[in-house]
């Protein structure tokens, strides 16, 4: 059975020539939004020098790569012609650098909540992008982290997303806090709704690692299921296998499920049947026990066996969380059925309850859509 699968699996990589992602619009030119890194990322960084109890004010101006030390910052005086540099090693603890922080910063970050305003954010560019750089350093070491993140949540507030993205993409996160995760997650979600899953895949495979933690792990299960109910089944199926490597993954069976889903929906049910064959039954008592049986059902359908496929979305429905991704699906792909059956009435009530329950669900928006058409 293994070998039947991978022979199909493998069948289907060649087909479509390498990464699935290639062959789809994944990789299409876009608009690039403004790259401020530019114009104001090699601004120098005025900063207090702490060490030994004394404390000097110095410009941070660049980092420099050197064969003994190790990758070292670069610091001179403010009236320094350029000679005289300071070279620190970036990974030694014994010294401290204080950022200065400007007027235009105290000033923004005054209210304690993340600026929506143009104005303000373009008052504070010039003097956070310089910092970006120099992320991979602790902050108890170099104290920048939270005007980036300020910067970071002003643009999410206003909706800025290509220039969140564009910061995000730079972010070291196996070094960082892990609430620059948090914002890129945000983001991701945000540009696969708005059909960017071009940039969305980009950013992704910058915060993915393999020893993602159970938080994390979460995080990406959902950013895959997006993909998924967003129409990307390519995407998602990628980000499904990718995922499934993770170590000591929590969500194993289900993201096998959704493999199987996946295949479904590029129009590929036998590998779909070998998957849920591989799989095999599952107990009620089991979470994924519902989602299996949504699979089982939409097989059913392509053999029109729609009362089969009745039953297993009733059962499916009676097992199902009720914080489970799938149940808006399961509930109204039961409507559909019932209108296939001429159950008109039961299909028109089955899709109320779809948007009653879950508004903000993909699936409440199609209920809408036959309840419009189909109003008694």
């Amino acid at each position: 059975m293994i070998g039947k699968l991978t022979l199909l699996l493998l069948s289907w990589l060649i087909h479509l020539s390498g990464n699935p992602l290639e062959n789809s619009d994944f990789y299409q030119k876009i608009k690039q939004p403004k790259n401020y890194f530019i114009e104001y990322g090699n601004h120098k960084i005025p900063a207090y020098l702490i060490e030994n109890n004394q404390k000097k004010k110095l410009l941070v101006i660049g980092r420099q790569m050197d064969e003994e030390m190790g990758e070292l910052i670069l610091l001179q005086r403010p009236d320094s012609d350029g000679s005289g540099r300071i070279m620190l090693p970036i990974q030694d603890e014994n010294y401290q650098l204080e950022w200065i922080v400007p007027d235009v910063y105290k000033k923004a970050i005054s209210s304690q909540e993340p600026s929506k305003s143009s104005q303000v954010i373009e008052s504070i560019r010039p003097h956070i992008y310089p910092l970006i750089t120099y992320l991979d350093i602790k902050n108890e070491v170099f104290n920048i982290h939270r005007p980036v993140i300020f910067l970071l949540k002003s643009l999410i507030a206003s909706e800025q997303w290509d220039e969140a993205f564009l910061i995000l993409s730079r972010v070291p996160y196996r070094k960082v806090n892990p609430i620059y995760l948090g914002l890129a997650f945000k983001v991701l979600e945000q540009l696969v709704k708005s059909r960017q899953p071009n940039l969305a895949m980009q950013l992704f495979e910058k915060t993915f690692h393999l020893q993602a933690p159970h938080q994390l792990q979460e995080q990406i299960k959902h950013f895959a299921y997006l993909l998924l109910q967003n129409h990307y089944p390519h995407q998602a199926l990628y980000t499904y296998k990718k995922i499934l490597k993770i170590d000591n993954f929590q969500y194993l069976t289900e993201c096998r499920l959704w493999q199987a889903y996946c295949h479904y929906q590029i129009k590929q049910p036998e590998i779909t049947k070998l998957f849920i064959e591989e799989l095999g039954e599952f107990s009620h008592d089991k979470r994924e026990f519902s989602l299996y049986l949504l699979i089982r059902s939409k097989l059913d359908l392509l053999e029109e066996r729609y009362e089969d496929a009745i039953g297993k979305l009733s059962r499916a429905i009676v097992y199902a969380p009720i914080e489970c991704q799938w149940l808006p699906e399961l509930m109204h792909l039961t409507g559909n059925i019932y209108q296939k059956l001429g159950n008109i009435d039961a299909s028109y009530s089955i899709h109320q309850e779809v948007a009653l329950f879950f508004p903000k669900s993909l699936w409440a928006k199609k209920s809408d859509q036959i309840i419009s058409r189909n109003k008694p």
